[in-house]
């Protein structure tokens, strides 16, 4: 049987298959959406015939719709319809916490919207506060009505196993939705480049590695290499690095953006979405002056809910999936963040790692820990990126021989 692959891989293109079945329902049809992409975080439509508003008229807007709050709509919508008697083929373990869920344990989905609504405004709040203007994009967020089609429902549920009890028909859910100006060609023009990094954690990188990756920018006092460092990033990301060497514009521009970067997770125990593509861009504006654009920044509270997580670590108790989640998107944007500092010459770091007592842990300890538990829940997920992989290289080396 072939391996799934993450969700935020398969919802587009089944965004696309699934969009025109979409466009006559209520709540989309005074609206033509096109779909432009997915994340993590959510998943994105740009508005092509505005709606009649005074407001709308000459601007370019996009709408994003948060992918938490659809999976925890219609995993409700699911336990329903297995109390109903729906059949599944979900593990034993999910079929057993779905038959043993109480209606007192639900909390009531407006006042868990309206909670997440609230932790996303307090995050722009403070994004507004440590980074410039001109950097940050016009945004509006909201609880909206979402129609999904069965397939996207299907594939949302799928990575909590119980796909086969999506709804069998477009169903309308709550979500939160988030009206934000599109950003402009130039940033997104010739020269532009994506400042971000991946999981080093899903390539199957061994633990002897990973631990010195993690010490040797999360750990005061270790050696750094630069070579082991860029192998992490992302292209576009060792790019940059590459440019700003002989760039004086572009490395001012690097070190402001990284500074604000530490200032902001430091005072506010939040983080940035730097993992993927896209999410944070630098390019030249009309003045050939290097500038970069947030676009897609929300994370939510990964780096505060690790340090709860991280009290766990070195212990005999094993992370759930989220947790671990959670732990990865923190280390990545730790080694990303500190990582550049110490490229580009700077003195500034994100406050270390401690636990709930405000004790600093072993980094060493906290990457074994971590990777143990990556390899329980992703160990799938690893082997399909790392088979994909070798496909690539294979024709990449068959190319080479023809050439």
């Amino acid at each position: 049987m072939s391996e799934r692959r993450p969700s935020s891989e398969r919802i587009p293109e089944l965004a696309k298959k699934s969009l025109d079945s979409l466009q006559g329902h209520e709540t989309l049809k005074k609206s033509k959406f096109e779909y432009v992409g997915s994340g993590g975080e959510h998943v994105v439509y740009r508005i092509l015939k505005k709606r009649e508003s005074a407001k709308a008229e000459g601007r370019n807007m996009v709408v994003k719709v948060s992918r938490r709050g659809m999976v925890e709509a219609l995993t409700r919508l699911a336990v329903e319809r297995f109390r109903e008697g729906a059949p599944t083929k979900a593990p034993e373990d999910v079929q057993a916490r779905m038959r043993n869920a109480k209606d007192e344990d639900w909390e009531d989905p407006e006042t868990k919207l309206e909670g997440a609504l609230n932790e996303e405004r307090m995050f722009l709040r403070a994004v507004r506060k440590h980074f410039p203007k001109d950097s940050r994009l016009a945004a509006r967020a909201m609880i909206g009505d979402i129609p999904l089609s069965p397939e996207v429902g299907e594939e949302l549920l799928a990575d909590v196993g119980i796909g086969d009890l999506a709804p069998t028909k477009t169903t309308e859910v709550k979500a939160i939705v988030r009206y934000q100006e599109e950003i402009s060609p130039e940033m997104m023009g010739e020269g532009s480049e994506s400042f971000g990094t991946g999981y080093i954690e899903m390539t199957g990188v061994n633990l002897a590695d990973y631990k010195v990756i993690n010490g040797m920018i999360l750990d005061e006092g270790s050696k750094f290499h630069p070579e082991m460092f860029r192998g992490a990033l992302h292209g576009a990301t060792v790019s940059l690095l590459e440019q700003s060497e002989k760039d004086e514009g572009l490395k001012t521009t690097m070190k402001d953006f990284v500074r604000r970067c530490i200032e902001f997770t430091n005072e506010s125990g939040e983080m940035l979405d730097l993992i993927g593509g896209h999410n944070v861009q630098f390019y030249k504006d009309a003045e050939d002056k290097w500038k970069y654009v947030l676009i897609d920044v929300y994370a939510s509270s990964p780096w505060r809910k690790a340090r709860e997580t991280i009290s766990k670590l070195g212990g005999n108790d094993k992370l759930e999936r989220r947790e671990t989640n959670e732990m990865m998107n923190a280390l990545s944007y730790a080694r990303l963040v500190n990582g550049v500092a110490m490229e580009l010459g700077m003195s500034e770091r994100l406050d270390p790692f401690v636990n709930q007592d405000d004790k600093r842990v072993s980094m060493e300890d906290m990457s074994y820990s971590v990777f143990v538990n990556i390899g329980y829940h992703y160990s799938d997920e690893i082997k399909q990126r790392r088979a994909e992989q070798r496909a690539k290289e294979e024709v990449d080396d068959q190319q080479t021989a023809l050439d």
